[in-house]
């Protein structure tokens, strides 16, 4: 069973919640009423060994705890005002620089820390919990509708090789900006091809991509960008009646905006068989380049219609 089996199983198991939880499990943040704001909240972890080398400088992981998170506030869009930390420690020097980049980090987004819990581990790693005030709907990977197109920012392939996976800049401002052309937005942490796939799943569509137009990393290949993942950058459908006046407006220069694909219609998942299928678990694996065969299936198909093997990050894969 992979992640999002596991996680499509745990959530048929939640028992129904009040009216003050606005969105639930599926979407980068759960969004829920407190009072008259509408809040979102999200979680995100870092662990030694699977989402970094275990001497890696500890302040470049704090920073990198505290801006995955931001990035998944970052498609809704939500301000970032709160947050929880969790730290399970091995070594008190390495603990207290990396909470000293938590705290910077976080104050830059003018989030505070309001709390959280310690424990001693054999294994460094940390949990965050953040809270963000919306402003207005949800961006929602359902929100995905059949003739839109698919735009994403910046380039993908090659985080873990040039440490952007560590130094990369969440799209808060854009996400934010965003929100007056796109209503379904999710961040590409688990591989483009994964991530689009669950914006097709959720949204009960399928997603036609023009492999040309990808934006790669420089000296990168298009299997890098399509399955590497961390890389951190907004993945988004527009109308096709506002792409112009999208691209167009645009205000940030050093931030490129491609336009990758078209939505289409409902979709049968196009079964694969016996493929090679990149299931990264830690980064030990992805510089080996492990590889495993499943069945898969796809929603995703490339500009000659054939599906695109639907690969990347699966967090419980333990081989």
């Amino acid at each position: 069973m992979d992640e999002d089996q596991f996680i499509k199983n745990l959530c048929a198991k939640l028992p129904k919640a009040s009216d003050d939880l606005l969105l639930g499990p599926g979407d980068d943040c759960a969004i829920v009423k407190i009072g008259k704001q509408d809040m979102a909240i999200a979680v995100d972890q870092v662990i030694a060994g699977k989402h970094y080398f275990v001497d890696t400088d500890p302040e470049l992981v704090g920073r990198k705890l505290v801006n995955r998170n931001i990035s998944d506030l970052a498609v809704m869009p939500a301000k970032p005002r709160f947050a929880l930390l969790t730290l399970c420690v091995n070594d008190i020097d390495r603990a207290e620089k990396m909470t000293a980049a938590i705290i910077s980090t976080a104050s830059d987004y003018g989030m505070h820390i309001i709390g959280g819990d310690t424990a001693s581990s054999t294994v460094e790693q940390a949990s965050l919990t953040v809270l963000g005030e919306m402003s207005g709907p949800p961006a929602k990977r359902s929100n995905a509708k059949a003739g839109q197109l698919v735009y994403l920012t910046g380039s993908l392939g090659g985080s873990f090789d040039t440490g952007k996976h560590l130094t990369f800049q969440p799209r808060l401002e854009q996400g934010h900006w965003l929100i007056d052309y796109s209503q379904c937005m999710i961040d590409i942490s688990d591989g483009l091809i994964r991530d689009l796939t669950r914006i097709a799943d959720a949204s009960q569509v399928g997603i036609q991509l023009d492999e040309s137009k990808v934006p790669i990393t420089k000296d990168y290949q298009l299997e890098n960008a399509y399955y590497d993942g961390e890389d951190y950058e907004i993945l988004f459908t527009v109308n096709e009646d506002k792409a112009q006046d999208l691209e167009a407006n645009w205000p940030f220069k050093d931030c490129a905006l491609s336009c990758i694909g078209k939505v289409s219609g409902i979709a049968e998942p196009q079964v694969l068989g016996k493929l090679k299928a990149y299931e990264h678990v830690s980064i030990f694996k992805l510089q080996l380049g492990t590889k495993r065969c499943y069945a898969g299936e796809s929603k995703i198909l490339d500009s000659q219609s054939k599906p695109i093997p639907n690969k990347g990050w699966d967090h419980l894969d333990s081989e």
